[in-house]
């Protein structure tokens, strides 16, 4: 595995989730015990991609909800693209 702290030798880190079928989700909901990444939520009909931004970027609490533009996809991933100084992702 990999391990993140405050920044990334790449873009971000993406955590992608199979919803098993093509679906046009309008709203996803994060929950995390590490609050303070940011993150943006992406699209895709393939797991490989390639993904779209559905989402603007945000800073993540405790509980943080994202918008999404309409587009349908049966994966939805994550993107991360920076961690709090106490994070550490494997």
């Amino acid at each position: 595995s990999e391990r993140y702290r405050r920044s990334f030798a790449k873009t971000g880190i993406g955590l992608v989730l199979d919803a098993g079928r093509p679906v046009r989700a309008n709203r996803v909901v994060v929950a995390t015990e590490t609050p303070g990444y940011t993150a943006d939520v992406r699209v895709a009909s393939s797991p490989g991609g390639p993904f779209v931004s559905v989402s603007k970027e945000q800073l993540l609490e405790a509980r943080s909800g994202f918008a999404l533009a309409p587009r349908s996809g049966r994966y939805l991933m994550l993107w991360i693209t920076s961690m709090p100084d106490s994070a550490i992702m494997s």
